[in-house]
């Protein structure tokens, strides 16, 4: 039998006397707290408790998180809320990552893809790498094609990589697509915020990459216009922050959630909401996981 309890809120305590899972109830009491706002900024069709469950387990999966900012955790928790795709190990459409001190919501190349098809008139995308050793070639024009056949190669076996692309198949018929060069994709890392991700994924944000700069070409869902932003905002070294468009409603709520001790930067005008008293996220004192037997 299995000791998870869950409450009506959905809120999780797997082991009620585990810091942190106490400190992830914590977190959770504290979004619960504001349920309609974060229900309001959900896309539809993604369910508040789902979504909620997503977040949790992520965090217990990797509790190193926790050491982050209050303020970074609840605004990456409210992005991730926002754009509509679940921190989920499995399905793989985004994920909270660890900047210094900071948790940031990432978007992953997989949760892109998915929210720009939503557009009707986008039937089909696929992203790709190029490594050396593969048959690559392609053409623009009047007939543009691609020509991928990867090298056969050992598992494990990790050669350079030599570009990346994206395709999207159009309703109508059409073919579109955009390729990045090594030298492209060198540049994008360089601006990249940290290296850590690239390090461990750069097959991943090459792909990423690529789709960034095709999607400026492809007719765009505003669920994707959410997400774009949030990424860019993540992992970009750019004083630039989410735009007045979207980024203005979402930094007062995460605002009206963040402790006191750490305010969002720019708070938008006018007659910012009262922030919680300090140190109250994080309180476990008054987590769900304290009123639960043993």
């Amino acid at each position: 039998m299995s000791n998870e309890r869950k409450q009506d809120d959905g809120i999780i305590v797997y082991k009620p006397d585990d810091p942190v899972q106490l400190k992830v109830a914590a977190i959770a009491a504290a979004v619960g707290r504001k349920k309609g706002d974060v229900e309001a900024a959900l896309p539809r069709g993604i369910e508040y408790g789902f979504w909620l469950r997503s977040v949790q387990t992520a965090f217990i999966e990797n509790p190193d998180l926790l050491g982050c900012t209050g303020a970074s955790l609840m605004k990456a928790v409210m992005n991730s809320a926002y754009v509509g795709l679940p921190p989920n190990k499995q399905l793989s459409l985004a994920a909270f990552v660890q900047f210094k001190d900071e948790c940031v919501y990432m978007p992953m190349v997989q949760g892109l893809v998915k929210l720009a098809l939503l557009h009707p008139a986008i039937k089909d995308i696929q992203t790709s790498v190029v490594y050396a050793g593969d048959e690559f070639s392609y053409q623009r024009g009047t007939a543009p094609a691609i020509h991928h056949v990867p090298a056969r190669r050992a598992r494990g076996e990790a050669p350079d990589l030599e570009a990346a692309y994206s395709i999207a198949w159009m309703s109508n018929g059409a073919l579109s697509f955009e390729v990045l060069e090594a030298a492209d994709i060198a540049k994008v890392r360089n601006v990249a915020k940290t290296d850590k991700v690239w390090s461990v994924w750069a097959g991943e944000m090459a792909r990423k990459a690529a789709f960034r700069r095709h999607r400026k070409w492809l007719p765009t869902s505003s669920e994707l216009l959410r997400a774009i932003e949030i990424d860019e905002e993540a992992v970009l070294d750019t004083t630039a922050t989410v735009t007045p468009a979207h980024g203005a409603g979402m930094a007062a709520l995460a605002a009206r959630i963040a402790p006191a001790a750490e305010p969002q930067p720019d708070p938008p005008p006018p007659e910012p909401e009262a922030d919680a008293p300090s140190g109250a996220l994080f309180d476990e004192s008054a987590a769900p996981g304290r009123t639960v037997p043993a």
